[in-house]
């Protein structure tokens, strides 16, 4: 007989830990996006359970930016948009609802890492990685004015909206 024949026992044997590693890396390449939907989302749905609408029309939180300036931030109005989103009220368009926006476009890339995962690809496109590896040669005038640039449209927002924000 031969030495490296197996029998149909030891075979499905084999098989069965190959399946059990199979399954085990499944999990491990779709956990970073469920975990990062998960985030995105359970925070959300808690306010919506927990709280009304309203209930955040009558926080303390006083934005140390405004108070000292006058100006919003960049948030400003972000809190009070999410409350009213988590709860389906629609005037959430009347606070910074760049950061709902920003949100869902958030779920959105989760949503692409879980399929990523899922089909075994990598997570991060060659676009994200080859950008990621450019980052290395960029200019400290690069770093500085990044995130400013990222969060202008949600002070824009914050700006066009002031009398709702300041109204509460």
């Amino acid at each position: 007989m031969n030495a490296t024949a197996t029998t149909p026992e030891q075979h499905e044997h084999e098989h069965h830990h190959e399946h059990d590693a199979h399954a085990h890396n499944h999990k491990r390449r779709l956990g970073p996006g469920l975990l990062v939907l998960a985030g995105l989302i359970a925070p959300v749905a808690l306010v919506a359970v927990l709280f009304d609408a309203n209930d955040a029309d009558h926080g303390g939180y006083t934005c140390p930016l405004r108070e000292a300036t006058g100006i919003p931030c960049p948030a400003c109005g972000a809190t009070r948009a999410f409350f009213h989103l988590a709860n389906g009220d629609m005037s959430f368009l009347h606070f910074n609802w760049m950061w709902p926006l920003m949100w869902v476009l958030a779920i959105g890339w989760a949503v692409v890492l879980v399929v990523r995962g899922f089909r075994g690809e990598p997570l991060l496109g060659s676009r994200i990685r080859n950008t990621w590896d450019g980052m290395a040669h960029w200019s400290m005038k690069r770093t500085v004015a990044t995130p400013f640039i990222l969060l202008a449209p949600a002070w824009i927002v914050a700006l066009a909206n002031i009398h709702n924000i300041n109204a509460s």
